[in-house]
């Protein structure tokens, strides 16, 4: 069942097969153990916000050597076969993660993620820090709810009542012509292979994107 996926860079695999997206849980062995059998593994979507030392300057990722622990796991027992790719959604891309990967961390393989595929909504996150988290959440870009920047709800903060804060993550809005220069973009950067990962939209949705990836070289 050896077999070569791509044709710019191709990636030989002993199986055909991709690991789902995953950075929870034992990582380390996931990723380790995808490089020894020789097929695809993705690190999900979000990783930077899994750094607690995560740095952003002018709403860039400018420090996160977690990043680099996570894709050292698959390298660490690459043996010629197999790829190990960060999956970025519209907020991941906002915020330069692709450009901090490719440059600080060596990445060869981007995943760009239109929406959640099966599960049919949108990832929510509740912001642990409570108050000051959800209003740094905010401020990088995410969709808070409750609005954290209310004057009510600093009120309720300042007399002892906060409720849970979400952080949600925005649908992609990206377009033919976005997709194609960005992808062209981060190749001439040094990334090797580029992947889309999408599903539960309109089959005219989805058209499009097969579209963009063939003349993109997806």
């Amino acid at each position: 069942l050896e077999t070569e996926i791509g044709t710019i860079n191709p990636v030989k695999l002993k199986l055909p097969i991709i690991l789902p997206a995953l950075i929870k849980l034992n990582w380390q062995d996931y990723f380790g153990g995808a490089a020894m059998a020789g097929v695809l593994t993705v690190i999900g979507e979000g990783a930077v916000t899994k750094d607690p030392t995560l740095k952003l300057e002018n709403g860039k990722v400018v420090h996160c050597p977690k990043l680099g622990e996570f894709l050292d796991a698959f390298r660490k027992y690459y043996r010629g076969y197999g790829q190990i790719i960060l999956q970025v959604n519209v907020d991941d891309d906002g915020i330069g993660v692709p450009e901090y990967a490719i440059k600080e961390c060596g990445c060869e393989a981007i995943e760009f993620k239109f929406g959640q595929s099966a599960k049919g909504v949108q990832p929510a996150r509740i912001c642990k820090g409570g108050y000051e988290e959800a209003l740094k959440k905010q401020a990088s870009g995410l969709i808070v709810r409750p609005d954290p920047s209310t004057p009510e709800m600093k009120k309720k903060f300042e007399e002892g009542c906060c409720p849970n804060f979400y952080a949600y993550d925005r649908l992609p809005l990206w377009d033919t012509k976005f997709m194609i220069n960005r992808v062209k973009e981060l190749k001439a950067m040094g990334l090797k292979n580029v992947y889309f990962k999408m599903a539960g939209y309109d089959p005219k949705d989805l058209e499009t994107v097969l579209r963009i990836a063939a003349m993109a070289g997806v």
